[in-house]
């Protein structure tokens, strides 16, 4: 039995799905106070900072305090070379 499944659009789908939870993101931040707002930005800054980190040290294990501060300068300004 040689049964053909259509192709499906998983780009399409996908889109869907996170247009559909872009709205959903929106609807709660309007709920949000100012403060809370802020808050928020400060936190995702605070988690983004960590992962660029966590990069660095990955790539040089041992990196001295200074090092790795220059580091995550020279990456955050978008002036880096890996």
């Amino acid at each position: 039995m040689d049964r053909q499944t259509p192709p499906t659009d998983f780009k399409s789908i996908a889109k869907a799905v996170f247009d559909d939870l872009d709205m959903q993101q929106l609807a709660i931040f309007r709920q949000l106070s100012g403060a809370q707002r802020l808050q928020q930005s400060l936190d995702l800054c605070d988690w983004a900072r960590s992962l660029v980190i966590a990069s660095i040290r990955s790539q040089h294990p041992g990196i001295s305090e200074t090092e790795l501060t220059q580091r995550l300068r020279q990456r955050v300004s978008g002036n880096y070379a890996q």
